[in-house]
């Protein structure tokens, strides 16, 4: 090896967890290119038409009148598009890929933390996360925008972790505002709360106070986000649409056990409530990740009119559980493979994997449940690693 090899050498691996990040990123991108000109039929029906109407509607002057059934300040990104030179398509999904990597970032500035400091599995979570065929699907085939409030329950996850309670319901407010299911936090923050008792109920009124900033600013009513969910929630009636819950094997007739479901919902949470205080959890490191992560995989099992695409915060999780410990990759499997076929049959028709019934899938994706509350809130489990790769 000649001094210019030795140098050079030395100097990769002084700098190769940031190279490695960095050949990633471009890949990611790479990769997110392959999907570029696909029209989902979402886009087709719904964001292509909601894109011209704002324009027509004079962009950021026409914000305050409601088009489609999105959120107000997603809404006003929108409104910003209409002033670039860009096909919308393509603004779309470069919005989104956008907080494909700002959401990646987040993750990996989690894992940094819950690993004691190891830069080594924060650039695999970093990497994992963008890599992940439900995310790049997502952005740059899709053109949603699922990146971008699961990004900010993320920072929410984070200021939590470094006991900054008032940022953390910040960050749930915003993402409030571009999505309804960051509600699926709230039953843990309720717990984190009976649990630490380091803040006050008060902090839960910044959720809906900055939604109705949001809306005045944009001369909305105070109530448009609330009105705009309602509406959201009456316009499905299933009860399941493409999501492999535990209605699949009980029945899909909304009228029957809509209610029945949500009060059911209701219960199970309230039931790990009652075992947080009952057992006077700690809500350590570890004990924040492993109860976040259950109680939104509760509100996908049990929560009635889901579609594929309201797993997604889910599995970003289990994926950063995995880098944190190796022994969660079953979950892992087991969550790509059920979300990823719900993908695949909306976006590209009914052949191969839509010919699978559904309650396969379900039992796979209750399975995976059962399994992780056994382990994780029945053993009490310990599943983070303590010693870790720096």
């Amino acid at each position: 090896m000649t001094r210019v090899e030795k140098r050079v050498m030395v100097w990769i691996d002084k700098h190769k967890l940031w190279l490695f990040a960095g050949i990633v990123s471009i890949l990611a991108a790479l990769l997110r290119l392959n999907g570029l000109s696909m029209e989902s039929v979402d886009y087709q029906g719904c964001l292509g038409p909601w894109y011209y109407t704002i324009r027509d509607n004079g962009g950021l002057k026409g914000i305050s009148q409601q088009v489609g059934d999105y959120n107000v300040l997603y809404q006003l990104l929108i409104a910003l598009m209409t002033y670039l030179p860009f096909y919308p398509l393509y603004m779309y999904k470069a919005l989104s890929v956008f907080f494909d990597y700002l959401m990646a970032a987040s993750a990996g500035l989690i894992v940094f933390e819950l690993s004691d400091r190891s830069m080594f599995r924060a650039v695999l979570a970093y990497a994992a996360v963008l890599l992940l065929p439900t995310v790049f699907i997502n952005s740059a085939w899709w053109a949603q925008c699922d990146s971008i409030y699961t990004m900010f329950v993320l920072l929410a996850l984070y200021f939590i972790l470094k006991q900054r309670e008032t940022l953390a319901f910040v960050m749930i407010g915003i993402a409030f505002q571009f999505k309804l299911q960051t509600v699926f936090v709230i039953p843990f923050l309720l717990y984190y709360y009976a649990a630490s008792r380091r803040f006050s109920l008060l902090n839960f009124l910044l959720i809906p106070l900055m939604s109705m900033v949001v809306c005045v600013l944009c001369g909305r009513s105070p109530l448009a986000t609330f009105q705009i969910y309602a509406g959201q929630a009456g316009n499905y009636v299933g009860m399941s649409h493409n999501f492999p819950n535990i209605w699949n094997l009980i029945s899909r007739h909304d009228y029957l056990f809509k209610m029945a479901a949500i009060m059911l919902t209701i219960c199970i949470l309230g039931i790990g409530l009652l075992i947080t205080m009952q057992r006077k959890v700690v809500f350590d490191r570890e004990n924040i990740y492993k109860w976040l992560v259950w109680t939104i995989w509760t509100c996908l099992i049990f929560l009635p009119s889901l579609h594929e695409r309201y797993a997604y915060m889910l599995g970003i999780l289990l994926v950063m559980a995995l880098v944190l410990n190796a022994k969660m990759l079953g979950y892992v499997v087991l969550f790509e493979i059920t979300i990823l076929i719900g993908y695949v049959r909306f976006l590209w028709g009914t052949t191969g994997p839509a010919q699978i019934s559904d309650y396969v899938f379900s039992v796979m994706f209750l399975l995976g449940y059962v399994i992780f509350t056994y382990q994780n809130l029945v053993l009490d489990d310990h599943w983070l690693e303590k010693k870790t790769v720096q």
